[in-house]
């Protein structure tokens, strides 16, 4: 399992890989890889983790969804009022 300090680093080394990485579903990444690097995933990738969790809410509970949907809210821009919609997500 990729651990906490892999996934910063791998966002910092390569962020265009681990947005491709945490956005890919199937049998090479697993789930628990990408929830680690959905959940490190910083700022400037706010609209790829947007979709990312659009596409799979399983990436996070209802309640680890609110809290990144308020985490990121303030500087969500256009962004918005997708963010407030994963908030109705079952």
């Amino acid at each position: 399992m990729l651990g906490d300090a892999a996934a910063d680093c791998l966002w910092r080394w390569n962020a265009e890989r681990a947005a491709s990485l945490f956005v890919q579903q199937g049998e090479n990444i697993s789930l628990e890889v990408r929830k680690n690097l959905f959940s490190h995933c910083p700022e400037e990738h706010f609209p790829k983790a947007l979709e990312a969790l659009s596409v799979e809410p399983a990436l996070c509970d209802a309640e680890e969804r609110k809290q990144w949907v308020r985490k990121y809210l303030p500087s969500s821009g256009p962004y918005a009022a997708n963010a407030l919609a994963l908030l109705d997500i079952e």
